[in-house]
């Protein structure tokens, strides 16, 4: 099974802030989308929160150290590793990481490759995408997409795999 991160970061590094998105961008949120439906998501609890249910299409496994987390809609998972092997066992060809900024850590050695949203402008924030050592990686793909008129800022897509 493919192990994938998906995050759009801000030029300052920014993913979040108080527990939101810190900008609107409609084109990346569709991109988001096609590349993780029908695939196993995992996130932490903060994050599904934020969100605020799960997403439809998708197996939404949540992080938490909660041992009596509700578990209506989604799959319960109480480490990163346990989270995989769930992904796994059920038969997902790829798992997504997709936050927050303690799942990415706690999760960045196990990823194969990473679907990367950079986006053009530096808001301010209190989340952010930890440090990746790039000379790990190789780029697949680059893109600029297109900004559209929902989108608050242009950005530019790639797709990373780990150098084996």
């Amino acid at each position: 099974m493919i192990v994938s991160s998906v995050v759009a970061v801000a030029k300052n590094g920014v993913i979040g802030n108080k527990g939101q998105l810190p900008w609107h961008i409609s084109s990346d949120l569709k991109l988001f989308k096609t590349i993780t439906m029908g695939g196993a998501v995992i996130m932490g609890r903060k994050c599904y929160e934020s969100i605020g249910k799960p997403l439809p299409g998708r197996m939404n496994i949540v992080v938490t150290r909660q041992s009596d987390y509700p578990d209506e809609g989604i799959a319960v998972a109480h480490s990163v590793e346990e989270a995989i092997s769930t992904a796994h066992s059920l038969g997902y060809e790829e798992a997504f990481v997709i936050g927050g900024a303690e799942i990415y850590e706690l999760s960045n050695s196990y990823w194969d490759k990473i679907y990367y949203t950079l986006v053009e402008m530096s808001p301010e924030g209190d989340t952010y995408f930890p440090e990746i050592e790039w000379s790990e990686w190789i780029s697949v793909s680059n893109e600029n997409l297109e900004r559209g008129p929902k989108d608050d800022a242009e950005v530019n897509f790639s797709i990373w795999e780990r150098i084996k």
